[in-house]
């Protein structure tokens, strides 16, 4: 197997979440996730990077 599935691919895509936010308690709660996501060669270079920041609200009653 060839590609970024693959040990021996030739890029390496990476993602770390950088943030989680959510409320202890609420009727309205929102919930936040940051996740950084990066894509390198084999030498290392970062060839993208794109850091994503999503929310959500769930209404409860």
């Amino acid at each position: 197997m060839s590609g970024a599935l693959s040990a021996s691919g030739r890029y390496l895509l990476s993602a770390e979440i950088e943030e989680i936010t959510q409320p202890l308690f609420g009727v309205d709660m929102q919930v936040g996730l940051t996740v950084r996501y990066r894509l390198q060669d084999r030498a290392g270079k970062t060839r993208w990077e794109r850091r994503i920041v999503t929310r959500h609200t769930a209404r409860l009653g």
